[in-house]
């Protein structure tokens, strides 16, 4: 009798703890993602930016298992959550490919962002207004308008430039998840570049923490 057919869901207990030690050692942001994902999708938004330490637990054929930390302040408590793969694999085959196939997917923005996060709302309302001004208002007589809306434009460009180059060398992304991101950051800058910083800090944490030990 094989490992597999030992676990009650076909990945043994041996192949799974496999998984979650590359997981969580090489793929930290992947993780830390795969958290935030499944608290917004649940609308537990609040507690998004106290997550910490996020770890794979365990790998099964219908789902994985995550824990991580919510600290506020100094208090911090254990946390843990299911996410189910959609649909259920069939073999432990194939379990390499259908996180590769999660690591995009909890990694690709959602262009519903910029109305549903109130600073990149203010910020896509802010430019309008100065676009709008500057082209219809003043039609470009007004300098201070008009290098306020430029700079705007200017300062999201790189900052989109920026997050592209995070996106493919860090976070490892597709070409079109990278292209949402590029949009998304020339329409709201900082609240979304933000995004992908924290993540990839969280990954640089992780490989400094690993060299440590």
């Amino acid at each position: 009798m094989t490992d597999s057919s030992k676990s009650g869901e076909g990945i043994s207990p041996t192949v799974s703890a496999r998984i979650c030690k590359h997981m969580n050692e090489d793929h930290a942001a992947t993780i830390h993602a795969m958290v935030l994902s499944s608290l917004e999708s649940r609308g537990d938004k609040n507690v998004m930016s106290k997550i910490k330490d996020a770890q794979m637990t365990s790998v099964t054929l219908s789902c994985y298992h995550l824990k991580y930390l919510v600290c506020d302040k100094k208090v911090c408590s254990m946390q843990k959550l299911s996410v189910n793969f959609v649909p259920p694999m069939q073999s432990p085959d194939e379990a390499r490919m259908r996180l590769i196939e999660e690591h995009h997917r909890v990694l690709s923005p959602q262009l519903l962002w910029l109305a549903t996060d109130i600073m990149a709302r203010v910020i896509v309302v802010l430019c309008t207004v100065l676009g709008y001004c500057n082209y219809f208002v003043f039609r470009q007589t007004e300098p201070a308008v008009s290098y306020s809306f430029l700079a705007a434009i200017g300062i999201h460009f790189l900052e989109a430039l920026f997050v592209v180059y995070l996106c493919r060398t860090n976070l490892k992304l597709k070409l079109g998840a990278t292209l949402k991101w590029f949009v998304l950051v020339c329409c709201a800058g900082y609240p979304m570049t933000s995004r992908v910083t924290a993540l990839v800090k969280v990954d640089y944490e992780s490989k400094m923490n690993k060299k440590a030990s």
